[in-house]
């Protein structure tokens, strides 16, 4: 991605050459970075009541059913959702009267009132039916984590065990954005300013945070995705040794255990593992480069192996039932699938609509839903910034597409060393926006409404921050701190604009 990209390594470095590349180090900044985008994330789940991060009610009964069976939940016909604790919460919140309705905010609650007391009382169960609503079919890797934090306040009330939990979430924020800083050294060396613009207007991005204050599993399929992107990078530009190739296969098998979805980037990291054995052939004899891809195959799918073999003789869910969330009985309002259908829900979910096409989803997705909803649109979906916020939005994402395009073009000719890692970028972004489709037109043949969130995009974050780290190396030794500064007040201002939206939704 840049013109003066550092050559891959070519074989094992000594212990002397790991020292002295700084490379190998983190830089103060990333890890003021990672700080603050930890601290953004800890403020949001102080200001967002508890439950009102979209799911979070499902997937902290999973994590709570897990920890207090030793077994994972299983979706029932019957719906009879969650535990007692958890109901006597909800209901002292009135929180189904809340969410969906932008102009009703969260019921003040005094120490005294009858509500509140019920809702703390010790003893209320905390098993329930085993139904964890939508979260049931997930693996269970980010609970078994998010477990960790219960257990150490297993002695609290509902509340607090959550408020614990978050924290956990807010962590794995702080990580996330600490790859994403990482995968910008690697991508754009020698810019410590593109790498600081980039990681801090991922850690700040609204969207991004305001998910990450709470407990449900997308944050840990971020943190997955911005490692794997950082892996890859690094398979790139320092070349395939068994244990990058092994770092990368042990990502993406882990991650299928955090949510099924980063199963879409296999054809990217297949095509990587691929691309990097082809270059370096002069470089390695066969028997190392295939030791390499093996090692890489193995540790995919060993963890995926692991969780196989506990599935059937633990919990009782095999892989093939569950593992993938399919769920063999349909609707009764169920249509077949068509190649044609597919391929114009696609379309019309990532661009305009065009004459001849059928009308398969609501309003122009590509503005309304994701734009939009990237921008900032926040709770269970029931409340957003005010409208003046999105046209110049808008403008500024323009300017900075337009400089980071700009800077794409002066570097082209150098840019032809790395159509392959370009390739295998589009490919992580492609898998993940087909799996989208794939899904959503499923749910719209089911007779069900359209699932997409902004959040799903999100996976793709490192990938959205070298938009703003391009933008700064528009403006040259001269410009480029004014860049900067600009990008990274706008993302302060835009941050703290949502919050205080935020405190006025629900405490106003």
């Amino acid at each position: 991605m840049s013109a003066v990209a550092a050559p891959p390594a070519r074989g094992p470095a000594s212990a002397e050459t790991r020292a002295a590349n700084p490379r190998r180090r983190i830089p103060v900044a990333g890890r003021w970075i990672a700080l603050i985008a930890c601290l953004n994330a800890v403020a949001w789940s102080l200001i967002v009541p508890p439950f009102h991060v979209p799911d979070e009610t499902a997937h902290f009964y999973y994590a709570q059913y897990l920890a207090e069976t030793g077994e994972l939940p299983v979706q029932t016909p019957e719906n009879r959702w969650f535990s007692e604790d958890i109901g006597t919460v909800l209901a002292a919140q009135r929180f189904y009267a809340v969410i969906g309705r932008s102009d009703t905010p969260v019921p003040a609650l005094d120490a005294d009132t009858a509500a509140l007391q019920e809702a703390q009382r010790p003893g209320l169960d905390r098993v329930g039916t085993g139904d964890a609503a939508t979260a049931s079919n997930n693996p269970p890797l980010y609970y078994l984590v998010q477990d960790v934090a219960y257990a150490a306040a297993h002695g609290a009330d509902v509340t607090g065990r959550l408020a614990i939990m978050r924290l956990v979430s807010a962590l794995m924020a702080g990580l996330t954005t600490l790859c994403v800083y990482l995968f910008l050294r690697e991508v754009l060396p020698r810019s410590p300013l593109s790498w600081a613009v980039g990681g801090l207007a991922a850690g700040l991005q609204p969207t991004f945070a305001f998910i990450s204050s709470g407990v449900n599993n997308d944050v840990g399929l971020y943190l997955v995705s911005a490692a794997l992107l950082l892996a890859l990078a690094r398979l790139f530009r320092r070349g395939l040794t068994l244990r990058r190739a092994a770092a990368v296969g042990a990502l993406l098998g882990l991650g299928v255990l955090v949510k099924t979805q980063i199963a879409a980037f296999a054809p990217a990291v297949g095509l990587a593992l691929l691309l990097c054995a082809w270059r370096g052939r002069g470089d390695r004899t066969r028997a190392t480069t295939l030791r390499a891809l093996a090692g890489g195959l193995a540790a995919g799918v060993v963890p995926l192996a692991v969780y196989g073999a506990l599935g059937m003789t633990i919990w009782d869910r095999p892989v093939v039932d569950r593992v993938s969330g399919v769920v063999a009985e349909r609707s009764a309002d169920f249509k077949p699938w068509t190649w044609t259908e597919q391929l114009s829900y696609l379309w019309q979910l990532y661009l305009p609509r065009v004459p001849g096409l059928t009308d398969l989803l609501p309003g122009t997705p590509p503005y309304s839903l994701w734009f939009k909803g990237l921008v900032g649109h926040f709770g269970w979906l029931d409340y957003e910034l005010p409208s003046v916020v999105y046209p110049v939005a808008g403008l500024l994402f323009l300017i900075l597409v337009g400089l980071a395009g700009f800077v794409l073009w002066t570097r082209r000719a150098a840019l032809r060393a790395h159509v392959g890692e370009m390739l295998v970028y589009a490919t992580f972004a492609a898998g993940l926006a087909g799996a989208i489709a794939v899904a959503g037109y499923r749910a719209v043949l089911d007779g069900a409404p359209g699932f997409e969130q902004a959040r799903y995009l999100l996976p793709l974050l490192g990938l959205f921050a070298l938009v703003p780290a391009l933008a700064v190396q528009a403006g040259g030794r001269r410009w480029a701190p004014a860049i900067a500064i600009t990008i990274v007040t706008a993302a302060i201002g835009h941050s703290l604009l949502a919050q205080f939206i935020t405190l006025m939704r629900y405490y106003g």
